[in-house]
């Protein structure tokens, strides 16, 4: 099982996560293709966007079950949560 954990190389003190996009998800090709636009450090971005989050200065799903909303919703969701994601 892939948990998007991969190692740093070895003696390094750096842990690596990944993140993968469907493509075939209109909301995650409009995410991808906006990170392709906007930034060329994601890492950074994902950073400082755990940092917000694990601050409390953005809303995060906590331990609440997951809902799978429709694709609109979640579109407007994300555009309403304050991220910078349009």
């Amino acid at each position: 099982m892939n948990n998007g954990r991969q190692s740093a190389p070895s003696g390094s003190s750096q842990k690596m996560l990944t993140v993968t996009f469907d493509i075939a998800d209109p909301l995650e090709k409009e995410l991808y293709m906006y990170i392709h636009q906007k930034t060329d450090n994601f890492s950074n971005l994902a950073k400082h966007l755990l940092f917000a989050w694990r601050h409390g200065y953005q809303k995060g799903s906590g331990n609440q079950s997951p809902k799978i909303p429709d694709p609109i919703t979640k579109k407007n969701e994300i555009r309403n949560s304050g991220l910078p994601f349009g």
